[in-house]
């Protein structure tokens, strides 16, 4: 189980980090999300389509 005692260690590791392990030069860059939970962003995504279609 998470907890939001989890966040900041967690972006203190990874935030700005290369994927050195993959051969990459890409960049970890960790953000806030807008929209939180899976039901939530579904939700965004299919008012954002039917709004699209009308």
């Amino acid at each position: 189980m998470l907890s939001a005692s989890h966040i900041i260690p967690f972006y203190e590791t990874f935030n700005g980090k290369k994927w050195e392990k993959f051969n990459s030069e890409k960049v970890a860059s960790l953000a806030y999300a807008r929209i939180q939970g899976k039901a939530a962003l579904v939700n965004h995504f299919q008012n954002s389509i039917s709004a699209r279609c009308q």
